[in-house]
């Protein structure tokens, strides 16, 4: 609720701020007429070079006429100023107005590190709505090259500060640079306020959740999800049906399966169709034959098969929706192009995110591995990636007598501290319900 202080000093701003002088006598929206008008995005200047902008959102179901808006600004040393007043400007329902300095509607940075408070306000002074870095963010961080302050969900949801900025777009992003993998069986089951105030900002769930569950089920666990800044990927397994390897190539006519291509890609288009916002891709890969496909008289191999596929997903998915977050698992091994078609420099070129399994513990009895070994394996692949980020993927358990037991809170929060030491730049936890999770909120957020 506004104090007293507060729209004091507000309309003192606008009486005597020059930019936001105003002498003429017509009428301007009332701060009841714009109500459904919220601040969903603010993405602030590192240098004098970085273009600054405020995001707005209708939350309505109406139109508003935002004529009169006016933008201030509170720097470190509380001195507030306003930054801009909209002309004859209108919003539609749900729509999204982005209002920046190199554009014109505001007329100075916001910078990143010392913004301390953006209020929009009618013509009169009253306040609209807020962003207040300090009680608004869950961490009240400035945010880093390429982010921003967002409201997850668009209009509605809590600030947080993201690694992503989707300027005039709905919001989605990296609030932590940590998740997990999730089974189906474990979604009715799971706390995700639990794991989102440990740190954990993504979820890589299965698919089978959607035949495991009705959908209004599934949708409304991701909605919880969302609604604390975490972002779910669905999981998806390519080449690898029914306990089976699918091979991506056609052997018998020397070419790459198209067929194949399209029935993955429809259904990842089904996802898309439901709002999911972020795609996995495991099993991208041959089952260690990737070296007996190689046709290069007709110009297919076992590696161009698998970068095929990449393309066509980010050509196809990117079509439906450009903020879509487009992720890999890889085989944490030196030699996955010959033997899995896995080759990081390509499928970098299409994905966003690369995520070798880098598994310390040996199922078979062999040696464990230790962290050197493993950031080690996290910069090869970082070095190699075509532009995507590479993200370590890491167990959550190690083998005893043959069976899989969970990793005790300490040592996989060790494990993870580890690859902060590596050029990866985050990781995934595999599994949820095998291991004790950390809190890596120093770690990786």
């Amino acid at each position: 609720m506004k104090t007293t202080k507060t729209l004091l000093a507000l309309l003192l701003g606008a009486l005597l701020l020059p930019g936001c002088k105003d002498s003429s006598n017509e009428n301007y929206p009332s701060a009841e007429q714009l109500a459904g008008v919220v601040v969903n995005e603010v993405c602030g200047c590192l240098d004098a070079d970085d273009d600054s902008w405020i995001e707005i959102f209708n939350t309505a179901d109406r139109t508003i006429d935002l004529k009169g808006v006016r933008f201030f600004l509170t720097d470190d040393d509380r001195y507030r100023t306003c930054i801009g007043i909209l002309p004859q400007r209108s919003i539609a329902p749900g729509g999204h107005l982005v209002l920046g300095v190199r554009t014109g509607e505001i007329d100075t940075g916001i910078p990143a590190a010392t913004v301390r408070e953006i209020y929009m306000t009618a013509a009169d002074g009253s306040e609209i709505d807020h962003f207040v870095r300090a009680s608004d963010l869950t961490r009240p961080d400035a945010h880093a090259a390429g982010g921003s302050f967002s409201r997850l969900p668009d209009g509605t949801g809590s600030w947080y500060t993201t690694t992503t900025a989707t300027r005039g777009a709905a919001n989605i992003g990296y609030t932590s640079r940590a998740g997990f993998w999730l089974w189906s069986s474990s979604l009715n089951s799971i706390s995700f306020e639990t794991l989102a105030a440990k740190g954990y900002g993504h979820v890589i769930l299965h698919e089978q959740a959607f035949k495991s569950y009705p959908q209004e089920t599934v949708l409304g666990r991701i909605a919880e999800a969302e609604a604390l800044g975490m972002t779910v990927h669905i999981w998806m397994q390519c080449f690898y049906e029914n306990s089976t390897w699918v091979s991506p190539v056609d052997d018998a006519n020397k070419r790459y399966d198209q067929e194949l291509y399209d029935r993955i890609l429809t259904r990842a288009e089904g996802y898309l169709d439901l709002g999911i916002r972020a795609i996995h891709f495991d099993y991208i890969r041959f089952g260690g034959t990737a070296y007996k496909h190689n046709f290069p008289e007709a110009g297919v191999t076992g590696e161009g098969a698998i970068t095929e596929f990449c393309r066509q997903a980010a050509e196809r998915l990117r079509a439906q929706n450009p903020q879509v977050i487009l992720s890999a698992a890889l085989m944490a091994e030196r030699e996955g192009i010959y033997y899995y078609g896995q080759n990081p420099a390509q499928m970098g070129q299409y994905l966003d995110i690369l995520i070798p399994m880098i598994y310390r513990y040996s199922e078979t009895g062999g040696a464990d591995r230790d962290g050197t070994w493993a950031c080690n394996m996290a910069d090869y692949f970082a070095e190699k990636a075509g532009g995507a980020e590479v993200w370590a993927g890491t167990q959550t358990y190690r083998y005893t007598s043959g069976s899989a037991v969970g990793l005790a809170q300490e040592q996989l929060r060790s494990d993870c501290a580890d690859f902060t030491q590596s050029k990866a730049a985050g990781i995934f936890l595999f599994r949820y319900g095998l291991g004790n999770f950390p809190d890596v909120n120093d770690l990786w957020n």
